[in-house]
Parts: C-alpha cells; structure tokens; sequence
C-alpha cells in the first residue's frame, strides 16, 4: 500500500538542487537516529531518496522525474493489514485520516523543512494549524517585491482586516453562482461599528468612523489591483490566472459590488465577495497587534514584519539595511523607536508561538552571531537577521484533521 504526493516543478526551484535537498534530508535523519537508513543516488529515471529499510512495515522515498518530485510512504506486513480492514469495514473517512495522518508524520521526520521541495508539506502544516479565534489577522504568502512597489499597500492590508473580520462573522446575507455555477459570489452585511470594534477604533470619534468610511469607498481601486502581489510559491487557490489561453479568459476581483447605507442611524457595509477569497484557507494567523495602526511608522513596520514572517521557509532572511533606508532622514532617537517597534513585533509572534527564541544575526563586518536575545544595536550592527518559524510538527500531528484538499493522491 503506498500513499504519496506529487509536487510539481516550478520555477523558483533552480535556487536549489534537488540532490543537496535530498543529502539534507539524510543528514536530518541520521543526525536524529543514527540506526535508520538513509541515502540517495541517481537512477535511469533520475534522482531517488530512500529512508528505511526496504523490508520493513514503512519505506520512505522521494522519485525525481522531468516533471517534479513524488513523495511516497509504501506500507507492508501488518501494518497496510489494518489499513485493509478499514477499507473492507467501509470506514472510509477514518482511513483517509489515518493514512493522511502517518504520511505527514514521516514526511516531517524524513524531510528538511527548510526547502522549496517541501512547501507543499510546510503549507499543510500552516494551514492545520490555524484556529478559529475572533481578533487576529489573517493573511497568505507575498510576492515581497510586487507588494513593496504598489501604491495599494494600504488598501491591500485593510482588506485583509476586513477579510480577518468576516472569517469570525456569521453574515452571509447570499450566495449566488454564475458562469454555469463555476463562480461563487457571497453577498455579506454587517454593521460598521462591529467592524471599527474589531479593529480597536473608537466608535464615538467622528474623524476615525469618517475615515474608515472612505477606506471602504476606496476598494473601487481594487477592482484594477493585480492578484500577482497574492501569488505565492504554491499552487494554492489564490494563485489565479488571467492569461487568455485562446480558448477561455477569466478575471476575478476581490470586491466586485460594494455599498454602505445609512439604516435608522446604523452604518451598514454590504460586499460581493468572490468564494476564492472567502473561504480561502489563509496559512498565517497573527496576533491583533498587526490590525492596528497609529500612524505611517507603524503602518511600515508592521508590514516589514509581516512580510518577514510570511515568507514560504522556516529560516525566514530579514534584510534590515533595506528595512531602515525609508527612515533615514528621521533623528537617531526616532530611528531607535523604530527598532523598539520592529522588536516588539517580533517578540510578540514569540509569544504568539509562531517564532522561536532564537536569532542569526550576520553582522556588517561578515562575523555571525547566534543569540537569543534582539535589542535596538542588534539591528544597527546587522546586515541580515535570520528568524526562526516554530514549526511544531507534534502538536500539528496531535489535533490533526484531514483536510480534503491535502489529502496525499
């Protein structure tokens, strides 16, 4: 019985070979048991990685062919026996479970993380990972460049916050189909002030609600924002494309229909959300800190630190030259508070337990620094910092529920 995964070859894999993929992957596994078996070589068909001993209940290997990599558990003696009497049993959705589940458990304890070939595994544990809570923020992987260069930025991370805050609304008023029901479209209402709640902004101040009030008359410009800024290193269901084919041509905005009506002296918000949105399973989740802003510092900063911690890798790079140049002109005292800004961010992901407590820090003079410790001279010091995702593969495996779309094929 074996259970596998194909991942695709893309186009940003030429950063990385496929054979030093596959002699990480062996240093991982011998360095945490130095009795399994592990290696790779080069075959007709081309390159192959196995784990195990090809004897026992579960072998390990990763095929390369001229389209991509498949991954794959092969199950024998008693152990494929009771996945067998499961199938025979008719106890389908236990068995897709359980399969699932022992797939993903080996390919963490088999795989390096930290590598474009293993995206697919490292989104799945993303996506598991979310809970449903009400006041966080919500958002996927970027193209970093693409984001940096728009003069959307804003108007992108505001509806996200509204994205944040429909995820936890029980307000779908519609949901209506076209195009031979291929496009799902749900129509939501909700008050503002629950909206200005959710994003801590006083409800009683008439500057704040106004403002918030031409955010939402600004998402008209959405409807020419190009999706590539959402495009990320997966084949996920945001990564959309609009090229015309010869045959078909197909575009879909965020917001295509918005209105915002004055009902018995109630502010209500009423959008056309397209369903890719909606019901996209976003795989970062952060803490409320980021839905709030007080001013453009903040707003910058905040989405330095975002952009770091959204990037696909666990060893996530932070170019921190890059991150000050903007705040050049600004007095050294106010460069300090920038820091102290960008440092509370990071340490409240720690918390959050989406960071660990550890940093690599490449100093301007070429010397490399391991600490765990992140403090204003830290920054002027460094020319890159490295941050650490919390991939806590044990806690995914515990709660683990299959999800339909990352169910190995």
């Amino acid at each position: 019985m074996d259970v596998c995964y194909f991942r695709g070859t893309k186009l940003n894999d030429q950063n990385e070979l496929v054979e030093d993929f596959m002699e990480k992957c062996c240093q991982r596994v011998k360095t945490k048991d130095k009795r399994r078996k592990a290696g790779w070589d080069l075959e007709s068909a081309g390159l192959v990685l196995r784990i195990g001993h090809r004897g026992s209940s579960k072998f390990y290997r990763v095929y390369e062919n001229d389209k991509g990599l498949r991954f794959e558990l092969e199950l024998k003696k008693e152990l494929a026996k009771s996945f067998q009497k499961l199938l025979m049993n008719n106890h389908l959705q236990q068995l897709e479970n359980d399969l699932s589940k022992l797939f993903y458990s080996h390919s963490f304890s088999s795989l390096n993380v930290n590598s474009c070939y293993t995206d697919w595994l490292l989104n799945r544990y993303r996506i598991g990972s979310v809970q449903k809570k009400f006041n966080v923020f919500i958002t996927t992987y970027f193209n970093i460049e693409s984001l940096l260069l728009s003069d959307n930025k804003r108007l992108i991370f505001h509806f996200l916050r509204i994205l944040s805050f429909l995820r936890n609304q029980e307000n779908i008023k519609q949901t209506f189909k076209i195009d031979d029901d291929s496009q799902t479209f749900h129509v939501v209402k909700f008050r503002l002030v629950d909206f200005l709640r959710f994003i801590k902004v006083n409800e009683r101040n008439h500057r704040q609600r106004t403002n918030i009030l031409e955010i939402f008359k600004e998402f008209e410009y959405l409807h020419d924002f190009k999706l590539q800024i959402f495009r990320t290193t997966l084949d996920d269901s945001l990564s959309l494309n609009s090229d015309f084919n010869g045959n078909e041509f197909s575009s879909i905005v965020m917001i295509p229909f918005f209105k915002i009506k004055k009902e018995k002296n109630v502010w209500y918000v009423t959008l056309l959300v397209a369903n890719q949105f909606y019901e996209y399973n976003f795989p970062f989740q952060f803490k409320d800190y980021f839905l709030i802003w007080k001013n453009t510092h903040q707003f910058e900063v905040k989405v330095q630190i975002l952009q770091l911690l959204a990037q696909p890798r666990p060893k996530k790079e932070f170019y921190v030259e890059k991150f000050l140049a903007p705040f050049d002109g600004l007095s050294n005292s106010k460069k300090t508070k920038i820091k102290k800004l960008f440092i509370e961010g990071i340490e409240k992901e720690i918390e959050n337990r989406s960071l660990e407590l550890k940093f690599q820090m490449i100093q301007k003079d070429g010397s490399v620094k391991n600490t765990n410790q992140l403090v204003p001279i830290s920054l002027t010091k460094s020319k890159y910092i490295y941050f650490y995702e919390n991939v806590d593969s044990k806690s995914f495996l515990k709660n683990f529920k299959k999800l339909k779309d990352y169910f190995p094929t």
